[in-house]
């Protein structure tokens, strides 16, 4: 998984391993990830200009 900071801005994921990124996604930015989402193989998310929560068991592809 890869977590990338933006303008000092940190993805917001939680603090228990309730979630899944595949190895080769990008989580980058102003991101809220909640519980049980999960973010699949190439997909990108980038909360650059805008804030962007990804809410309770969303799947992403």
């Amino acid at each position: 998984m890869t977590l990338f900071s933006l303008n000092s801005i940190k993805p917001n994921v939680p603090d228990s391993d309730s979630f899944w990124l595949a190895p080769d996604s990008n989580v980058i930015g102003n991101v809220e990830i909640q519980d049980l989402v999960s973010i699949w193989f190439g997909s990108t998310v980038r909360g650059d200009n805008d804030h962007i929560s990804i809410g309770l068991g969303s799947n992403i592809q």
